[in-house]
């Protein structure tokens, strides 16, 4: 039996996970909940969602009571993923609005455990769509016509305006629509993700 080992066992974990994940998604979203083992402890485990929040909200150690340990939420998060699929996981999380993490406390039990709340934020998706914004308007005409990149820098300012209404799949929508637009110019970029994500959610 091969035995994975490193990074290696880590991809092998996500692909697994991810293939959970799409069953769920394909029934009717049976609640369920991700747990990430402790490395040195591991009939211990915390929950990936609190790890986020931590991340989110600028906490790099999770402290866990009954061990009277700390452990670095960047590298639990590491054990299972990549840093480019916690990111995403978060822009996702982020850009269903204009968010504040809060971490608070609640009994389960004999159990202290943080309890995550999430108030979504606008401001990244208006980041994002400011760099689309520029990447657009310095496109030599060679490669987007005058046509083409007016019509599209009216697509970015209509979904600001939905952004503004924090109506962020309605602007998510119209980036897809500028995708189409524009093409190569775009789709490889993180801001491009950040709203695609939205519209396949």
């Amino acid at each position: 039996m091969r035995k994975f080992t490193g990074s290696q066992a880590r991809d092998y974990f996500a692909t697994i996970r991810k293939t959970i994940t799409d069953i769920n998604r394909s029934f009717e979203k049976l609640p369920f909940t991700e747990w990430v083992p402790l490395p040195d402890a591991e009939e211990y485990a915390v929950k990936y969602n609190d790890l986020i929040g931590h991340e989110i909200n600028g906490h790099s150690e999770k402290f866990v009571g009954e061990l009277g340990k700390g452990y670095s939420v960047s590298k639990l998060l590491g054990s299972i993923e990549s840093r480019k699929e916690t990111q995403l996981h978060i822009d996702t999380i982020i850009a269903k609005g204009n968010a504040r993490v809060e971490v608070g406390r609640r009994m389960e039990g004999n159990i202290v455990a943080d309890e995550v709340h999430i108030e979504i934020k606008v401001e990244q998706a208006v980041q994002h769509l400011d760099e689309l914004k520029k990447i657009v308007e310095k496109q030599p005409e060679e490669k987007v016509s005058a046509v083409v990149k007016r019509k599209g820098l009216e697509i970015i300012h209509d979904a600001l305006k939905d952004v503004a209404k924090r109506q962020l799949t309605e602007a998510a929508k119209k980036i897809w629509e500028l995708g189409k637009e524009v093409g190569p110019v775009i789709i490889n970029t993180a801001a491009y993700s950040f709203f695609k994500n939205i519209v396949v959610m």
